[in-house]
């Protein structure tokens, strides 16, 4: 765990759950999910290294994208394997 004024990044599946049980208050943050002021504290969770939230698993009537996956990520798997108007609007 790292932490920087009000800003924690956690580094593992534990260290994570260990700051949402201990730091009263904190707002877990992603990507673009900040909107007006800055919490009072807040867990970035965007570029995790926690592979649990970076998974992108393909169904056959849905994908399933992790929470840290990237839109750059989503774009990746290609045109062929998203719904058209799925892909067109990550771009």
């Amino acid at each position: 765990m790292i932490s920087q004024k009000n800003v924690f990044y956690a580094v593992s599946k534990s260290g994570m759950l260990s700051l949402l049980n201990s730091v009263t208050g904190l707002q877990v943050m992603a990507g673009c999910t900040l909107s007006g002021e800055f919490p009072a504290a807040a867990l970035m969770i965007r570029d995790s290294p926690i592979e649990e939230m970076r998974v992108i698993e393909r169904h056959d009537r849905f994908v399933d994208f992790g929470s840290a996956v990237t839109l750059s990520e989503i774009l990746a798997g290609g045109k062929r394997r998203l719904p058209p108007v799925f892909y067109e609007a990550a771009q």
